[in-house]
C-alpha cells in the first residue's frame, strides 16, 4: 500500500488536473479585445501544463523506485526529493507479533 496509495493519489490528481485544463482550453474568452481574461486563462493554463509535467516526473520516479521516498535535509534541492501535494498525509505502521516457542 505504501506504493499503490500514494501513486493512485498522484494519477487521480493528474486526471482532475487534465480535466480542469481541458475546460480551460474549450472557455471561450468572448470579445477578442478582453485581453484581461484571456492572459489570466493564459496564466492559468501554464499553471496547469507545469503541474502536469512535475505529475508526469514524479510517477516516474514513484514507478522508477517502487514508492515515495524519505529525504534528508542535505537532499531537500533534489527534484526527486520534492515535496508534491495530493492531500493525502500517509504514515506507514507495520504491525507484528511474534510467537516464540
Amino acid at each position: 500500500l505504501a506504493f499503490h496509495v500514494p501513486l493512485q493519489i498522484l494519477r487521480l490528481s493528474k486526471y482532475n488536473f487534465f480535466l480542469l485544463r481541458n475546460l480551460l482550453t474549450d472557455f471561450e474568452c468572448g470579445d477578442d479585445d478582453d485581453e484581461n481574461l484571456r492572459s489570466t486563462k493564459n496564466l492559468h493554463l501554464r499553471r496547469l501544463d507545469f503541474y502536469l509535467n512535475r505529475y508526469d516526473e514524479i510517477e516516474r520516479f514513484l514507478i522508477t523506485y517502487s514508492g515515495p521516498n524519505f529525504k534528508a535535509s542535505i537532499l531537500k534541492e533534489k527534484f526527486e526529493y520534492s515535496f508534491i501535494a495530493t492531500n493525502l498525509h500517509i504514515q506507514r505502521f507495520e504491525a507484528f507479533t511474534r510467537e516464540k516457542g
